[in-house]
């Protein structure tokens, strides 16, 4: 049994959109079931994960090994056998995934729900995920050509062969392991830094513009030196404490209505 031209064709078309492909009798537009597009930064995995399972700086990253249970995809027993299962939860959430959020519903995880980011052999062997039916695995080269959409967590075989097809609507199952991490999103908003150009009194900055007040607060504390410009000179008579400056005496002395206190500054 192999894979036929249709299938090559109808699946990597279905990926490049973000769908997952569940059966070849079912176009792209009528695919029910969304997979990840590789370029989106919500669907970025955002830390690197170290090829044994076990290690510690794996530790919140992954889950423990755990077993999905597998549901008929409706629609894809053309054949006499189903084409297609979805990888989900039973009726207890496991302890590793308590509290993790689930992208395929943006909330925790909860009971009985589908299962997505299941980490695929590519970043270790250990990390490979295993199908079974009863307690037999089939194994990767099995004549059923079974292929795990690890992003969608939908399980697929060649429909070309019914013979070589196998039923898991009752026992079959999926041990692996699943991102629980950050995701490039995550990682790129919580390093981010924020830009504060062109601060003024009143729009960023309170003190009193009278010629006499020394003292300017920031409405943020900033990272590095913040750049002062009076009427867009480049001033250095000032220090700072916390999201404060404090000017020098001759400098404050300019400040007044008529004069533009300027700040520029990184968070």
């Amino acid at each position: 049994m192999s894979y036929i031209l249709d299938t090559f064709a109808r699946a990597a078309f279905k990926r490049m959109i973000g769908k997952s492909h569940t059966s070849n009798t079912r176009d792209p537009a009528n695919e029910p079931i969304s997979s990840a597009f590789t370029l989106s930064a919500q669907n970025i995995w955002g830390r690197a994960l170290n090829p044994v399972p076990g290690h510690s700086s794996n530790v919140g990253l992954i889950s423990d090994l755990i077993t999905l249970t597998l549901e008929p995809v409706s629609g894809t027993a053309n054949s006499g056998k189903y084409a297609s299962y979805r990888c989900k939860l039973g009726a207890s959430v496991p302890a590793s995934l308590v509290g993790k959020i689930n992208r395929q519903t943006g909330v925790a995880y909860a009971i009985n729900d589908y299962v997505g980011d299941i980490i695929p052999s590519q970043f270790g062997d250990g990390f490979r995920p295993k199908l079974f039916k009863g307690a037999v695995e089939t194994p990767p080269l099995d004549a059923s050509d079974w292929f795990l959409d690890t992003s969608a967590g939908v399980i697929t075989q060649e429909e070309d062969v019914t013979g070589s097809m196998i039923d898991y609507s009752t026992t079959g199952t999926v041990q692996c392991y699943v991102y629980t991490g950050p995701t490039a999103a995550d990682s790129i908003q919580a390093g981010a830094t924020q830009f504060y150009d062109y601060q003024t009194v009143g729009n960023g900055i309170t003190g009193a513009t009278d010629g006499v007040n020394k003292n300017f607060t920031l409405a943020n504390v900033p990272s590095g030196i913040p750049h002062v410009y009076i009427n867009g000179i480049l001033t250095s008579d000032f220090t700072m404490n916390s999201a404060v400056i404090t000017l020098g005496s001759q400098t404050a002395s300019l400040v007044t209505d008529a004069v533009t206190l300027t700040v520029n500054y990184r968070v």
